[in-house]
């Protein structure tokens, strides 16, 4: 190996910056989901817990990713699908698959009333546009939802 290359190499790992941490995750109200991965790609564990529907939005603060769903169930295997009963509306929110997110917060242990519960709070939180909130109050003043 010439020297000169040896040098270069030993000067630019003493020097260099550090390389930045890779994230771990992404956080929703304290709770801790799994690292967004493509939703085309996702293959849930049969387990309990969270998710996330994101879309890569640049303009998002601290990561790139804005929530346009959260749910919750028993086993999430048979939930993350393209079957889901809301997966258009995600579809149209991203612009197409390439830009579809999916994130994860395991409960193995809970119970639905938990889960439900859980979710009712992140999605009184972000307010995500896929999640539709029933207002039983609407009704009367607006006649709607």
């Amino acid at each position: 190996m010439p020297m000169a290359f040896l040098m270069g190499w030993i000067m630019d790992a003493l020097f260099s910056a550090p390389a930045q941490p890779k994230p771990d995750g992404i956080f929703f109200n304290n709770l801790r989901f799994s690292e967004p991965i493509l939703f085309r790609w996702a293959s849930p564990l049969a387990w309990s817990g969270l998710y996330a529907v994101l879309v890569f939005d640049p303009a998002c603060s601290p990561r790139p990713y804005r929530v346009i769903y959260f749910g919750q169930g028993g086993d999430l295997s048979s939930r993350v699908t393209t079957a889901h009963e809301k997966y258009s509306a995600w579809y149209a929110a991203a612009g197409g698959h390439a830009n579809l997110y999916v994130a994860f917060h395991w409960l193995p242990t809970s119970t639905e009333s938990q889960r439900v519960s859980a979710e009712s709070a992140l999605v009184r939180e972000y307010k995500p546009q896929c999640n539709v909130v029933f207002n039983p109050l609407a009704s009367l003043f607006f006649g709607g939802r």
